[in-house]
């Protein structure tokens, strides 16, 4: 109980340093929380090319520049096409084919459009999905004797309705604000614990201050239990000051959404992992500084390896395969999953999959904590 107390007596007079970066923590979540929570920011990225130029064919690629991104390429150059679909600079390429107008007025729905696209990607499927409703209807009402620039013009108005349903849908608390700031929590929880926690176990962890302590009745295991407890509290503290955080700046969602039990587990099991990495990173560094630094470089290094920072679907194919290998890879991609989100349709198995894998990393981190805190003590440092 001795370490325990002094654990946050060490905490109370570097309360102002912990304080401050908690602060700065929570203006970053803040602030990155004010961006892309419109539905505009959730739409497609479409390279378009339009082959017909009918009136029809013009109608709708005015529905897809109104209601998505469109983004300009070089049709010539099949190699720049390529590189821009596996680096998800677009998520969709779609040609427009000679003859849509009249192949519609004909009541053909094949070959009117050549696309390219990543075969399992959840935003070719939504997209997809858009164009055979707009295709379907368009049909339809060229059958009934609608011309085919009034057909196309009368579909995609009820696109639209869909749309600006959806787009209401999409602008809820449950499906942005809560999904931006659970994503952020990959961030700040790192960031924040690794410099509180850092900071205490500097002292705590200082050769003189464990020579004294056991001098008295302490084992080294007590000691090193009651540090793990005591930061276990202060973790748990974070999480619910975050939580918190997020429960006001989503008008109270987080006790309602349905998303919300999946989320918290996901996030308990992050909250784990980066008390870990923090109690880690205390062992290891010497100084105050150095956690410091630590808690910089590892919690901005993992926000944009992982999709905190930047979505997933912007990183590149590499970048993604080295990110597997880091924890905040497998929350970002579950809170993906449970807020249906970028190209990551939700999967119960994925989801058991990513839990089982932060899972993992908190045993391989227990592990490594182990290691170096026996290394410390058969060196008479703990």
């Amino acid at each position: 109980m001795q370490a325990f107390k002094t654990y946050f007596k060490i905490a109370g007079k570097h309360m102002f340093s912990i304080i401050a970066y908690v602060a700065i923590s929570l203006f970053i979540m803040t602030m990155q929380s004010s961006i892309g929570t419109d539905y505009a920011e959730t739409r497609l990225r479409i390279a378009v090319r339009d082959l017909d130029g009918s009136a029809a064919s013009s109608r709708l690629v005015e529905y897809i520049d109104e209601n998505h991104k469109i983004k300009e390429v070089d049709f010539e150059d099949g190699d720049m096409l390529f590189d821009n679909l596996y680096y998800r600079q677009v998520q969709y390429i779609i040609t427009v084919n000679e003859g849509f107008s009249e192949g519609l007025a004909a009541g053909k729905t094949e070959g009117l459009f050549t696309v390219s696209k990543i075969d399992d990607s959840f935003a070719a499927q939504l997209f997809e999905s858009q164009l055979q409703s707009i295709v379907t209807s368009a049909e339809a009402l060229t059958a009934a004797g609608t011309d085919p620039e009034s057909a196309v013009q009368r579909a995609v108005e009820a696109a639209l309705e869909g749309i600006e349903v959806e787009s209401v849908a999409e602008q809820t608390p449950d499906s942005q604000k809560s999904y931006v700031y659970f994503t952020l929590f990959g961030y700040t929880s790192v960031a924040i614990l690794v410099v509180a926690i850092g900071i205490v176990l500097a002292v705590m962890l200082d050769s003189k201050v464990v020579h004294r302590t056991f001098a008295s009745s302490y084992s080294p295991t007590r000691y090193i239990v009651s540090v793990f407890a005591a930061s276990g509290v202060l973790a748990a503290a974070t999480w619910l000051l975050l939580m918190g955080v997020t429960a006001v700046k989503t008008d109270g969602v987080l006790f309602t959404a349905s998303t919300t039990p999946k989320a918290l587990v996901n996030s308990i099991l992050y909250l784990i992992i980066s008390t870990e990495i923090a109690v880690l990173v205390a062992f290891v560094s010497k100084s105050v500084m150095t956690a410091h630094i630590a808690g910089n470089v590892i919690g901005m290094g993992m926000a944009f390896l992982c999709g905190v920072f930047v979505p997933m679907d912007l990183l590149g194919d590499k970048v993604l395969a080295f990110s597997r290998f880091l924890p905040a890879f497998w929350y970002e991609y579950a809170n993906d999953m449970i807020f249906s989100m970028g190209d990551v349709p939700y999967s119960s198995v994925k989801f058991a999959q990513c839990l089982a894998m932060e899972g993992l990393f908190i045993v391989l981190l227990f592990s490594a904590i182990l290691l170096v805190s026996r290394s410390k003590q058969s060196n008479k440092e703990v």
